[in-house]
């Protein structure tokens, strides 16, 4: 939440308001009283991001360990056959690098997602707030974005898919070279 367009008006309207009070006088009280709002608020900002990443991450971690052992259950109960079909660097990558994978979603990229729809509506909130005109000759820019954004998304899920199979066939060899088998 650090970063919010919040501040930097109510940082720029703190500083508008000094300077314009007094020619070449600063008004030290509410110069003083809005440091303390700012203060107030950034330690605020601090905690409840604190707190937000702290229950998203045991909330992450909950739900890694429920899918651990839900796919251990499936392992002990899948045929031979399967364990023929694939190699252990593939079944290791599934369940290592997938999982891990599905923890940064819930403990990383929910919060980031959540915060970046805050700031965005925030921040367009204050764009019509301080100037209708601008705010809508910024929006025909929007399509364009959303158009690079896809394309850039399109191509990078090919990238991660072919990284992950890459990783999985690594794995299996540097599975199969060792002198030790884990299973």
């Amino acid at each position: 939440m650090s970063g919010d367009p919040a501040y930097s008006l109510f940082i720029g309207l703190a500083v508008n308001e000094i300077g314009l009070k007094k020619k070449n006088m600063v008004d030290f009280p509410l110069l003083i009283k809005m440091l303390i709002v700012l203060g107030i608020s950034y330690f605020t900002d601090g905690m409840l991001t604190f707190l937000q990443g702290w229950i998203m991450a045991g909330a992450g971690q909950r739900i890694v360990m429920n899918l651990r052992t839900n796919l251990f259950d499936k392992l002990q109960r899948l045929p031979i056959a399967f364990f023929d079909r694939n190699t252990h660097g593939e079944i290791m990558s599934r369940l290592t690098n997938d999982i891990e994978n599905v923890d940064v979603t819930i403990s990383q990229s929910t919060v980031e997602l959540m915060n970046d729809v805050i700031t965005i509506v925030g921040s367009f909130i204050l764009m019509i707030w301080i100037s209708p005109e601008l705010t809508l000759a910024s929006m025909i820019t929007v399509p364009l974005v959303i158009i690079l954004t896809r394309v850039i998304a399109k191509r990078t899920a090919k990238q991660f898919t072919r990284q992950q199979n890459e990783l999985g066939t690594l794995n299996g060899h540097i599975e199969e070279q060792s002198p030790v088998s884990k299973w």
